[in-house]
């Protein structure tokens, strides 16, 4: 996931910072999950959200 953010989206992020702004909680007796990514940049959250969130589907298929 770093590797995609830094050549796709131009985002730089060290992997002990994206774990701190990500939580991911699995929905009770579901497959289904809930993302957050919270920093200071609503945009920079929203992209690292949706990247990670292919990432989960790539690996999940």
């Amino acid at each position: 996931m770093q590797g995609d953010l830094a050549e796709n989206y131009q985002l730089d992020v060290e992997r002990s910072v994206l774990k701190r702004m990500m939580q991911v909680e699995q929905n009770s007796n579901s497959q289904m999950f809930t993302l957050k990514v919270t920093s200071d940049y609503p945009v920079k959250s929203q992209t690292i959200a949706d990247v990670q969130a292919i990432v989960f589907k790539e690996t999940a298929s």
